[in-house]
């Protein structure tokens, strides 16, 4: 609506109509909240009235005064064969207050809630816990409502997990490196130059470090795929400077170290297991009739990089605890290029053999971490899936 009298302008260029129509942020807020809206929310209202819906809530990031929580009403249009969405806002953080505002919302329009098949919302306490939370109260005013964890969420907390596990034992932090890495290089022109030259020397093209936020479920996977690439700049860099800042002497300390190579291909390696499920749980045509499926071949996947393949054909009775199951460490999945770095590496004295050791014991922990979560937070067993 506000583009309209620049597109008037450009169709009509001698008409003198396109003088008389102005249209700034005011008016277009005004037509939208007072003309558009009651109109499409009248329609959407006599819909869930005679029609099943489903809702969906999140919360927003706690930067402000306030925190918003968008309520998103999904329904089926059967005449036109589509998902329809609206979203409303409410800004509320406890589940007390977020579910009177919904129950508000919705007496004051008679919707009822016996037509509400569906309720979405993230893994938190606030959320889904067992008392004094949004699907206690729900359940209260219609016990059919379905409730399930969101699985991209879980597949993230999977990772993260995981990788902390990892984390305890190697001592390597690859979300810790990510973040440093680039606010060490995010504000400085001059650090980004000697960057570039020496991109130039090892003979790479320079790509800027891609910034890892961890409520990003897919960052990690990019900005560890890009520190990978700028890796022998980023080495020749570090280990050629030197500095007073205490995170340029942590930096250079991770680079000097051999292994960060192998760690880097390790996670560049496993990583995308965890997102293609995520990726494809995220898509906008509607998937719920394959995410059992796919949750299903996720966790084989993950079961198949630790155990015989044998064993892992039966995600619910497979026992992966024990070493007669799992693999040996030449066997374990790491990645080919990483399997050949880490030998060549090793060849050369360039790791020791207790590194080497404890690298295959941070990889047994990483998958071992990654199955339990997988098993006991996924939907593997969900009635409606």
């Amino acid at each position: 609506l506000s583009t309209f009298p620049n597109t008037l302008r450009n169709v009509t260029p001698k008409s003198d109509l396109k003088e008389k129509v102005i249209q700034a942020a005011t008016k277009t807020k005004c037509l939208t909240n007072r003309a558009i809206a009651p109109h499409f929310r009248e329609k959407l209202v006599e819909f869930m009235k005679n029609s099943p819906y489903s809702l969906l809530i999140d919360g927003s990031n706690d930067t402000g005064l306030e925190k918003m929580n968008p309520l998103i009403v999904h329904t089926f249009d059967i005449n036109t064969q589509r998902v329809v969405y609206a979203t409303t806002r409410k800004d509320f953080a406890i589940a007390a207050a977020i579910f009177d505002k919904i129950d508000q919302a919705l007496n004051t329009h008679s919707i009822p809630w016996a037509n509400c098949m569906g309720f979405g919302v993230d893994n938190t306490s606030v959320n889904l816990g067992r008392r004094n939370s949004i699907i206690t109260r729900v359940k209260e005013k219609n016990t059919a409502c379905c409730f399930m964890d969101c699985p991209c969420h879980l597949v993230h907390n999977v990772a993260c997990k995981s990788a902390s596990s990892f984390t305890q034992l190697s001592g390597f932090d690859v979300e810790d490196l990510c973040v440093d890495l680039f606010y060490y290089l995010d504000k400085s022109t001059k650090r980004k130059s000697m960057l570039v030259e020496f991109s130039g020397f090892c003979d790479i093209k320079y790509r800027q470090v891609i910034k890892h936020v961890s409520t990003c479920w897919l960052s990690l996977e990019t900005a560890g795929q890009r520190n990978l690439y700028m890796y022998p700049a980023l080495k020749s860099y570090f280990l050629s400077n030197s500095e007073s800042l205490s995170c340029f002497k942590w930096l250079k300390t991770q680079f000097a170290d051999p292994v960060l190579e192998v760690y880097l291909l390790f996670y560049n390696a496993v990583l995308p297991t965890l997102t293609t499920l995520n990726r494809y749980l995220q898509r906008e045509d509607p998937c719920i009739f394959a995410a059992h499926d796919q949750i299903q071949d996720f966790v084989k996947r993950v079961l198949g990089k630790l155990v015989s393949v044998r064993e892992a054909r039966y995600v619910e009775n497979v026992q992966f605890g024990g070493r007669e199951n799992q693999l040996e460490d030449e066997e374990l999945f790491i990645g080919l290029v990483t399997k050949q770095t880490l030998q060549k590496l090793y060849n050369e004295g360039n790791i020791k053999p207790t590194q080497r050791s404890m690298f295959f014991k941070a990889v047994r922990q990483f998958y071992l971490t990654a199955i339990k979560e997988s098993i006991a937070k996924l939907p593997l067993d969900d009635n409606v899936l």
